[in-house]
């Protein structure tokens, strides 16, 4: 189905259009700037969706969620409102990559990119997913969030070397006012954690520390870990294929450790939460050399000079 998008220099409430970055299925986001702040990354759910009270709903809740997480490692919340009868959200921008788009430009630029890197990048995506997951209400109360689709897609890295993780769109939390139909499983399938199949209802934060080690193994080995050609060989392979040891790099013992606790089928043997994958990840960069931003900038600054 096609949709309208707006063109440069239309507005949305106190913000003017740039251009497009980018859309999903519910919604698009535009480049926005107001007055003589900085750019910003809007979120704008799609009029026809919007009609549909459950897809409303949805977004509405994600504008709540999201707006509540507060860590230098997710994307910054700093607007919502209503256009024309659709919702937006107004985020920090940030300008660079998704850790899919990461490794195609890096492969067209025939630069492979270090295992260091990698590293740091996963660190970093943990402590905001450990934000996240700590995240209380204005009451005091923790909000139980679980992100619920971490993928490659909803991280991504700055030119200047910051990682965020985004999209809460699909998240639990206390105060969601959308359920999950009982049988409806909610994500991205190659990274769903096998209780997220089996049983969807009774999902906590280490469905997300599972999906992280999934991007992890993915990362470092340049395959594709349970995708395969159909839905139902994907769910298979969740449930079911041995997670193979990686062979193709050689890893500090740390990052080997920490990978394979993530992707534990039993979610009692994964870690309890992801500032113990962040720690794990982060000396295992700092033992490849890589411990600062300002290592992720220059490489990416790089790559993207030889793609451009």
């Amino acid at each position: 189905m096609e949709f309208p998008v707006l063109v440069p220099g239309e507005s949305v409430g106190a913000y003017r259009i740039v251009g497009e970055v980018g859309r999903g299925s519910t919604a698009v986001v535009y480049r926005a700037t107001r007055d003589a702040a900085d750019d910003v990354a809007l979120k704008l759910m799609f009029a026809e969706l919007a009609e549909d009270a459950e897809a409303l709903q949805m977004f509405l809740d994600e504008q709540q969620i999201a707006s509540q997480v507060d860590h230098q490692n997710v994307a910054r919340v700093l607007d919502t409102g209503m256009h024309r009868g659709s919702p937006f959200i107004v985020q920090e921008l940030v300008d660079g990559y998704s850790y899919v788009q990461l490794g195609e430009a890096a492969q067209s630029a025939g630069v492979p990119l270090p295992v260091g890197l990698h590293l740091h990048v996963l660190s970093r995506a943990a402590q905001g997913l450990h934000g996240a997951h700590e995240t209380r209400g204005a009451d005091g109360t923790f909000l139980s969030i679980v992100h619920r689709d971490v993928k490659p897609q909803n991280v991504l890295i700055a030119f200047d070397g910051r990682v965020k993780v985004v999209d809460f769109g699909i998240a639990a939390a206390h105060g969601r006012k959308t359920r999950t139909a009982t049988g409806n499983t909610k994500g991205t399938l190659a990274y769903l954690a096998p209780e997220q199949i089996l049983s969807p209802r009774n999902v906590d934060r280490r469905a997300d520390i599972w999906a992280l080690g999934v991007i992890a193994w993915e990362a470092l080995s340049g395959e594709r870990l349970f995708q395969d050609a159909n839905e139902g060989g994907t769910i298979w392979n969740v449930v079911h294929r041995a997670v193979p040891e990686l062979t193709a790099r050689a890893l500090p013992p740390v990052a080997t450790r920490t990978l394979n606790k993530c992707l534990q089928r039993d979610r009692n043997q994964r870690y309890p939460s992801a500032a113990a994958v962040a720690e794990g990840f982060e000396e295992a960069a700092a033992e490849c050399g890589w411990s600062a931003s300002a290592q992720v900038a220059a490489q990416l600054q790089a790559i993207a000079a030889s793609v451009s």
